[in-house]
């Protein structure tokens, strides 16, 4: 699949404007690496993908753009490959730990304060750590605002259902309240039940939770969620809209031969 292609479906995905613009860019880049045309399917290949990587960080790429090119592949693997492997979590996971590097002043010249302000932006330093982290995650992914403020949202109102602190370390000195290494699926299911059943929200909503959590134990915590079966809120009936007998009747004038005939037995069989 070209990368005109992915250019087209990228839209439809849930990715920021920067990432409408840069996506596209890095997947042609790793194009010319394989010496493939932008009409040819591309491999996502792990290998490869470090090799593709390694080649950009000798050409001084810093490694928030080389996450960023991560990032890219990835979303080229799910939206035009349509699989999830390879996995790349953790060759993401070592940039973004280069890349803090280098913020910190490491390498100072290979990023700018304008660079740096485009791929996290300011985040409030008096937000429990994780939801930082989270927020910092979402904007290396390049997820939209909206989408980052409704998970922040659901992981503070998970931390506050179990008295979570906002950290995962459990350093000796802390006080006796739960850390998030002491949760997981079934704490996560029990939340996901309560409020279908208590809180009585919407299907749409109980799955935008159980997103944010999915997001918190996998991107930010890198932790395996196994299956949870929590109860499902339901979802509304809607009756099906249908035609009264006056637009029936017009429809089936408007019609004639073969076509008015088939219309009018499908219509008489429809009990």
């Amino acid at each position: 699949m070209c990368v005109e292609v992915f250019t087209k479906l990228l839209p439809k995905c849930d990715v920021s404007p920067a990432s409408l613009k840069w996506f596209p860019v890095w997947v042609g880049r790793y194009a010319r690496f394989q010496k493939q045309s932008r009409t040819v399917k591309l491999a996502v290949d792990r290998e490869l993908v470090i090799t593709f990587l390694r080649s950009l960080r000798d050409a001084g790429d810093p490694a928030w753009q080389r996450l960023q090119a991560v990032h890219a592949l990835e979303c080229y693997r799910d939206v035009v490959l349509c699989t999830g492997s390879p996995s790349l979590g953790d060759v993401a996971q070592k940039l973004t730990e280069i890349a803090e590097r280098e913020r910190g002043g490491t390498k100072p010249s290979e990023i700018s304060a304008a660079d740096l302000s485009e791929a996290v932006g300011l985040i409030d330093p008096n937000e429990p750590p994780v939801i930082q982290r989270l927020r910092r995650e979402c904007r290396l992914l390049r997820y939209s605002l909206r989408t980052e403020k409704a998970y922040a949202g659901w992981v503070v109102r998970f931390l506050k259902r179990y008295t979570l602190e906002g950290e995962v370390s459990t350093e000796e000195g802390r006080d006796s309240r739960r850390t998030l290494a002491s949760v997981g699926e079934a704490e996560v299911k029990e939340f996901l039940t309560e409020l279908a059943v208590e809180g009585q929200v919407a299907a749409s909503t109980q799955n935008q939770a159980f997103s944010a959590l999915l997001f918190l134990f996998q991107k930010v915590l890198h932790r395996k969620l196994e299956f949870v079966d929590a109860v499902r809120a339901n979802r509304p009936r809607r009756l099906p809209v249908v035609l009264s007998q006056d637009e029936t009747r017009r429809l089936l004038s408007a019609l004639s031969g073969r076509d008015k005939l088939m219309a009018q037995l499908l219509y008489g069989a429809v009990e």
